[in-house]
């Protein structure tokens, strides 16, 4: 009689740490092994715009680029000089796959000075609940001009 106790038991216990380890095997792969890129460029984001642009205008950046995997994110935008001006975020959800070409508007501040400075663009993405990924984007440079 105690054998019989004894197995049931065990097997019990095993019925209650096999999830347990499955969920602790899927975050082991998740944390090491899920590190493909959401996106890839096909080519470097291009400024549409011709010539200087004034504060408050809008800039046109062409991208190219291809969707390899589903995730949920934030795009984060910057204008770099010798500060940072953080722009509007964007949340994204990212659902299909494949390869897309979109050109972007990006409003310039009024109160932007006349200057040299560089559009930066990355986006923070969780797909799933352990890793975080984070893809830069290469910068994109435009010259302001004051109002004539």
């Amino acid at each position: 009689m105690t054998r019989h106790y004894s197995r049931v038991n065990t097997l019990g216990v095993l019925g209650v740490l096999s999830p347990l380890y499955a969920a602790a095997g899927l975050l082991l792969f998740w944390g090491l092994f899920d590190t493909s890129p959401v996106s890839t460029l096909n080519a470097n984001p291009k400024l549409l715009n011709i010539g200087p642009i004034m504060a408050g205008g809008t800039l046109k950046i062409l991208w190219d680029f291809t969707v390899h995997r589903q995730c949920e994110g934030v795009f984060h935008r910057r204008i770099l000089d010798t500060t940072v001006r953080v722009l509007r975020e964007h949340k994204l959800h990212v659902t299909a796959i494949g390869r897309r070409v979109i050109t972007v508007d990006v409003e310039l501040p009024p109160d932007l000075p006349p200057g040299d400075y560089e559009y930066l663009a990355y986006g923070v993405y969780s797909c799933n609940p352990v890793r975080t990924i984070i893809e830069e984007r290469p910068t994109v440079p435009f010259t302001v001009v004051a109002e004539s």
